[in-house]
């Protein structure tokens, strides 16, 4: 016969299913964190569209504002067109 020691056969089953019980809850523990980072990542505006206004948009403001001379608002229009033609930062 078999000699499983004090514990009985089933202790060292027990040892082995807690271990996999384990893994089983720190895999689902990052499949829950990949879901979010995933939802978060689609659901954030795409780079560049952070609802704020570019500098074209800034410059029709300010002149329809009165902030700035027809004269200024060409010159600065033109500036910016020529740079976002150029694939510069503006």
């Amino acid at each position: 016969m078999m000699n499983y020691g004090a514990f009985g056969p089933g202790w060292s089953w027990m040892l082995v299913m807690g271990l996999f019980a384990l893994l089983v809850l720190i895999g689902s523990i990052l499949v829950v964190v990949g879901v979010i980072q995933a939802g978060r990542r689609f659901a954030s505006p795409p780079p560049g569209s952070s609802g704020e206004p570019d500098a074209l948009e800034i410059i029709r403001r300010r002149f329809a504002g009165g902030e700035i001379t027809a004269e200024e608002y060409e010159l600065m229009r033109r500036h910016l067109e020529d740079r976002l033609e150029r694939k510069e930062p503006v």
